[in-house]
């Protein structure tokens, strides 16, 4: 059994979600003056043959958090990830404390366009832009 890591003031347990994210938990999230944050503790399990963070984790919580994100500042509409592009920036090692944080940049009658990026620290180390659909007839802002 792990133990229950060390967790930064002002985050919670994610309330539980599919099977999939309830797996490569725990994911940890909190609403600030800097927005919505999910966030987790490395561990071992979820490194890759060379001992960093293997990548599809850290895809997987952006992605989790982004669509969140957007339910979160739009409403609890169904939308679907039609584009994920991630840049890879630095490694993360078990034991760094990842936070994933987003903000919308577009939208329109039925997309959503939002920009993420995930630290360890000051360190960044993955950023994302992400496209999804959503129901047609979403007021569009600039």
């Amino acid at each position: 059994m792990s133990e229950v890591p060390d967790i930064p003031a002002g985050f919670e347990p994610r309330p539980a979600g599919g099977k999939f994210t309830n797996m490569i938990g725990p994911i940890y999230q909190c609403i600030d003056e800097r927005g919505f944050c999910y966030a987790f503790r490395a561990e071992e399990r979820h490194t890759n043959n060379g001992g960093v963070v293997h990548g599809g984790m850290l895809v997987s919580v952006m992605d989790v958090m982004l669509a969140y994100m957007i339910g979160h500042e739009l409403g609890p509409k169904p939308r679907a990830t039609t584009s994920l592009a991630v840049d890879f920036l630095t490694s993360a090692r078990p034991g760094d404390w990842l936070e994933a944080r987003g903000h919308i940049t577009r939208r329109t009658a039925s997309m959503v366009f939002v920009r993420g990026l995930m630290t360890a620290g000051e360190r960044p180390v993955l950023g994302a832009s992400v496209m999804a659909a959503g129901p047609a007839g979403e007021r569009a802002i600039a």
